[in-house]
């Protein structure tokens, strides 16, 4: 990966092997996961602009899975997506792109529009486009468009994480109109803006805007967008981005909340399967407990509040993404029934327990606070 820093999206592998289990680094390869490419209906600036767009593309930043994923396309632009959704583009004569993707049933989403939806908009030219996008993440570059920021400050109820001076992530959570397009709907709006200081200060946007159980999606999605726009992206659609050095055995990762709050967090296999706590807590036929165990330390500066079974995901070999059940096994709570409080300095052990079918290894456990927004952890065996 190309930035051990990133927060909203941030992917990074470790080992820690433990009990039966292996927690480790995932092996390099020469090429990422690919997708197919879906060819939005668009309108052009120039009719010369339409170029005719591969029919699959390299999904980037090493993402724990692909099924069910697509890639739309104005031919200039590209937005992962889940399949089977509507699209709409524009190419315009100064390449500026705007790409939007919705389910289909309803109507194309505006800015808030409170519905679900993923956009992405990317202006290498046009200062008061670049400007607009901007602000108010980036007010010293809009004023130095001389399209000065209207307001600098975020709607009150929008949280923002900044990964640096170049990149900022941001969620509006359900209800709030705020940056995200779309946004004040049911579902968060999580998004990320930058600036791309090597090609001549490109600014790009994007928000995804799905059901939480689509989390993980904007998490790709995002992630994509990051290393495809962002600073130094990737050069060619067949180039996987590099790995950052894998940590020493043992050794914790870190995730953020929104406030900035940091978590120190390592996991390791406690049982597989596991003993059912009680004759309510055994698995269907067919599935097996799988009982993975993490130590969560606070690192400040605030508290920590989260839900270990909204935060993780288990990645089976068949590719399906797996979240926690409601049975318990014996040995390693629940936290407090997946809720856990930490100040800074306090930590806590317990266990995220998921039903996985008998014929199924483990590939990859992932962890992430705040729906996935702000950043992203795994651990791969």
């Amino acid at each position: 990966m190309r930035r051990a820093s990133l927060a909203t999206v941030l992917t990074l592998a470790l080992f820690e092997a433990l009990a039966q289990f292996a927690f480790g680094s995932a092996s390099a390869s020469a090429a990422g996961p690919t997708v197919p490419v879906v060819r939005c209906p668009t309108e052009f600036g120039s009719p010369n602009e339409a170029r005719t767009p591969p029919s699959t593309i390299e999904v980037l930043h090493d993402p724990s899975s692909t099924r069910g994923l697509v890639a739309y396309t104005n031919t200039d632009l590209y937005l992962v997506g889940p399949a089977g959704m509507k699209c709409s583009g524009i190419v315009g004569e100064d390449s500026c792109s705007d790409l939007v993707v919705w389910p289909k049933g309803i109507t194309k989403p505006a800015s808030h529009s409170r519905s679900d939806g993923i956009t992405l908009t990317v202006y290498p030219l046009c200062a008061s486009g670049r400007a607009a996008i901007a602000c108010p993440f980036f007010p010293r570059l809009a004023a130095s468009l001389t399209f000065p920021c209207s307001t600098t400050s975020l709607p009150p109820e929008e949280h923002e994480y900044v990964i640096d001076a170049n990149a900022t992530t941001f969620q509006d959570p359900p209800g709030v109109p705020g940056d995200g397009w779309p946004s004040g709907g049911p579902d968060p709006a999580n998004g990320i803006v930058g600036i791309n200081p090597n090609q001549e200060s490109l600014v790009y946007r994007a928000t995804c805007t799905l059901p939480k159980s689509e989390t993980w999606i904007c998490t790709v999605s995002l992630n994509d967008v990051f290393d495809r726009y962002g600073v130094n992206p990737t050069p060619s659609q067949s180039t996987k981005p590099k790995r950052t050095p894998t940590p020493s055995q043992h050794s914790p990762l870190y995730v953020h909340d929104f406030n900035g709050n940091k978590l120190a967090a390592s996991a390791s296999l406690y049982a597989d399967p596991g003993t059912p706590a009680s004759q309510f807590d055994e698995p269907t036929a067919g599935t097996r407990l799988v009982a993975i165990q993490f130590k969560f330390t606070g690192d400040g500066p605030g508290t920590i509040n989260s839900d270990v079974n909204a935060d993780t995901t288990l990645i089976g070999s068949d590719g399906q993404a797996y979240t926690p059940s409601t049975d318990d096994v014996k040995g390693c709570t629940n936290f407090s029934f997946g809720d856990f409080t930490l100040a800074p300095g306090q930590s806590e052990i317990g266990c995220a327990v998921f039903a996985v079918p008998t014929d199924v290894s483990i590939n990859r456990v992932t962890l992430s606070l705040t729906d996935g927004a702000v950043d992203t952890v795994y651990w791969t065996g």
